[in-house]
């Protein structure tokens, strides 16, 4: 019996000694990927660092388009009631221009008929105050010039 306890602790030397080897191994394979997870989650870490300024940064933007956007309505509601009030006093006006039509064509002098016959001529200018425009015989109505030509001058078309 002695060989066989003999071998028996050999035998369980031998396998413990290698049940060893395979536990150190083992750990070491664990100690690598532990040290390559934690190196992963450091890059998440940053990764997530980076997508939170990011969404800091898209949030103060938003907030401040939102505010040229509520300026943007207030200002286009302003103008809105600005050309409300510009349409009604236009429609009064109309009105009163109306009013002002009938009023005039109540009270108008009736029109002579055309009787066919040619206008009256323009009053002959007293002495010689004629247009200065060359070739023009129209009496002077302002500035030199007769009512046409004058009306020229004033646009910048002379």
């Amino acid at each position: 019996m002695p060989v066989r306890d003999a071998l028996s602790s050999l035998l369980s030397r031998a396998v413990e000694r290698r049940v060893r080897e395979w536990i150190r191994d083992a750990n070491a394979a664990d100690d690598a990927r532990i040290a390559e997870l934690e190196g992963e989650i450091e890059k998440l870490k940053k990764k997530l660092s980076m997508t939170q300024g990011a969404i800091q940064a898209s949030t103060a933007e938003l907030m401040k388009l939102k505010g040229a956007a509520d300026e943007s309505r207030n200002v286009a509601q302003q103008a809105m009631q600005r050309a409300t009030s510009a349409l009604a006093a236009a429609e009064s006006a109309t009105e009163g221009v109306t009013a002002l039509e009938l009023h005039l064509a109540e009270h108008a002098e009736p029109e002579p008929e055309d009787t066919g016959s040619e206008p009256e001529p323009e009053p002959e200018p007293k002495g010689d105050h004629l247009c200065q425009v060359d070739g023009c015989d129209k009496p002077v109505r302002a500035k030199g010039y007769c009512a046409r030509h004058y009306q020229q001058w004033k646009r910048g078309t002379l």
